[in-house]
């Protein structure tokens, strides 16, 4: 394969930055006869696409972390102690004995996808950008969280608990430098 190849023509940059959100990548794919799955999938990222509507095979409450609410806080404190974000990304894993939890969470989320079991572990995992983005800017969770986490931007100090329980719920204990 000769190297003038890997490079995307203007056109099919449009036909991705038209399509995405709108059809299945799977469809995008055959819009472009060229490009394999995987550059698809490479190239979406890369241009820093995201779904603008529900175009999901499951769906999930978006604004889930949007407005302050005793279970949202309580589930942001939960992630702030045990979860995996990433920049489009959210995932738990659990315990089965646990798993009551992560279906709890999945239940408020109104997420339509399963909790996958593997072993003796539970994960719950969805792509959301949107969630991410409210998790960082309403609880001050981000990617690297366990550097450097900061207390959330909570004023109300009854839903300040709820997060703190999480918070302690995630971790299973409380310390002298940490909570």
């Amino acid at each position: 394969m000769d190297r003038v190849s890997y490079i995307w023509s203007e056109e099919e940059l449009e036909i991705l930055r038209e399509n995405y959100g709108n059809i299945l990548v799977k469809d995008i794919k055959l819009l472009l006869p060229k490009r394999g799955y995987s550059a698809v999938r490479h190239m979406i990222r890369k241009l820093g696409l995201h779904l603008v509507n529900n175009l999901r095979r499951y769906s999930i409450q978006k604004e889930f972390f949007k407005v302050y609410s005793e279970i949202n806080c309580y589930v942001a404190g939960f992630i702030a102690a045990d979860g995996c974000v990433s920049k489009n990304r959210m995932s738990l894993t659990l315990s089965n004995k646990d798993r009551h939890i992560l279906d709890y969470m999945k239940d408020h989320m109104k997420y339509t996808n399963t909790i996958k079991v593997r072993g003796n572990y539970s994960t719950l995992a969805f792509n959301s950008y949107e969630m991410v983005e409210d998790l960082l800017e309403n609880f001050n969770i981000t990617e690297r969280k366990s550097k450097t986490l900061m207390p959330p931007n909570i004023l109300d100090d009854s839903l300040k608990k709820y997060f703190i329980k999480g918070l302690i719920d995630g971790d299973g204990s409380v310390g002298q430098d940490r909570v």
